[in-house]
């Protein structure tokens, strides 16, 4: 699990790289069913769990 968070005053950026690649299009996917959904989106929902699940990946709670 990963867990990126900004320790400062100032916004950050995160670079992700997927080796071997393949999951990508799950990025087009989660973007298409939040703008679907909108300010009901939600990443523990089951439909955005059902897209992670599809790339061998899984949305979890933020550590403590």
């Amino acid at each position: 699990m990963h867990f990126p968070r900004v320790v400062g005053p100032e916004p950050d950026r995160v670079l992700i790289a997927f080796v071997p690649g393949g999951a990508e299009p799950a990025f087009d996917d989660f973007a298409a069913l939040a703008a679907e959904m909108g300010d009901d989106f939600d990443p523990n929902g089951e439909r955005a769990q059902a897209i992670a699940r599809s790339y061998a990946s899984e949305f979890v709670d933020r550590p403590a």
